[in-house]
């Protein structure tokens, strides 16, 4: 009978592989008898959510296609106010949180700082219509007069102004503040920085050439207010005389039917016969916006008894009107 012996490094080999499948048996034995048993699983520290700050809004808002006044200047609160109730409530103007507003003070409102800022002023310059009326129903003063020019890269308020003024020269984007502003007015009577001139005037001359249904309901209700259409500026001006020299003849008639003088003389010794006279005999009426308001000059002349040759003046119209078709 033959032995055959393997050699040393085979039997190593062998030995191995039982040893490793005998493990293999042991683990799987121990895995089987426990059956459905679940080992108890170790739980991890669940982290709370991180707080995610608010997103703040931006202090301004376009009116329409109105940028804020914001957007040019990019100034903050900050360069304005130190008062904790003044910067909280342009926060609250910012978050749309009119309840702040709601529950201010007269005095709170109406606390001037920097440059005699307001927070009225601040709303204006943010584009919001909404606090503007709420500060205004809480007391807020339209006529506090700015204590410095107020500044970027133009002069936005001049020092001694007040905000309905600065509101009828933005034109476009203060047209509305302008309507608001109007109804909580107290001084009928207030004067711009231009020559003395009133609120009459100087809305005529901002809307001079303009005549139309809007324009004659605003004058109608700034006469409503108190507004006085016999106040002269400092060149002895009235409304009536910057009605006809603007091309607003409807309007000088509502303010002759609200009391208007017509025979008070300006510094050249005119009244407004004598101002109808020059302007129509001396120049053609035709507004830029090119209205034919010949027949409206026409009813006016004549409430004045005023010598106009309109026949000439009609005449002058059409060849100017035809001398512009021409040219095209």
């Amino acid at each position: 009978m033959t032995i055959s012996v393997l050699p040393q490094s085979q039997t190593d080999l062998m030995l191995r592989q039982r040893f490793f499948l005998f493990l293999l048996i042991v683990v799987f034995n121990a895995l089987v008898c426990r059956g459905d048993e679940k080992a108890p699983q170790r739980k991890l520290p669940v982290k709370p959510p991180a707080e995610v700050a608010p997103k703040k809004r931006p202090f301004f808002r376009n009116v329409g296609k109105y940028p804020s006044l914001l957007t040019r200047t990019k100034w903050k609160p900050s360069d304005f106010f130190e008062l904790q109730h003044n910067l909280d409530m342009c926060q609250a103007i910012a978050d749309e949180n009119y309840a702040v507003i709601d529950a201010a003070t007269k005095e709170q409102v109406n606390s001037q700082e920097r440059y005699g800022m307001t927070i009225l002023h601040w709303a204006f310059l943010t584009g919001d219509h909404v606090a503007f009326e709420k500060l205004l129903k809480r007391g807020a003063d339209i006529h506090l007069k700015f204590k410095g020019d107020v500044k970027d890269d133009y002069v936005v308020f001049q020092e001694g102004s007040q905000l309905l003024f600065v509101a009828l020269f933005q034109m476009g984007y203060g047209v509305r503040f302008f309507d608001i502003g109007l109804e909580y007015m107290t001084d009928p009577d207030c004067r711009s920085l231009r020559d003395d001139c009133t609120l009459l005037q100087e809305y005529i001359d901002k809307r001079g050439g303009v005549t139309s249904p809007q324009s004659c309901t605003k004058i109608t209700r700034m006469l409503e207010l108190g507004c006085d259409p016999n106040a002269r500026d400092e060149k002895m001006r009235t409304p009536c005389s910057f009605a006809v020299g603007y091309y607003m003849p409807e309007e000088c008639m509502i303010m002759l039917d609200f009391g208007a003088d017509p025979t008070i003389k300006n510094a050249k010794g005119e009244d407004l016969k004598a101002i109808v006279e020059r302007v129509l005999n001396d120049g053609v009426p035709i507004p830029p916006n090119k209205k034919d308001l010949t027949e409206s000059y026409r009813k006016l002349a004549e409430r004045l008894g005023a010598d106009v040759d309109f026949d000439a003046l009609q005449a002058a119209v059409k060849a100017k009107e035809l001398e512009k078709s021409t040219s095209r």
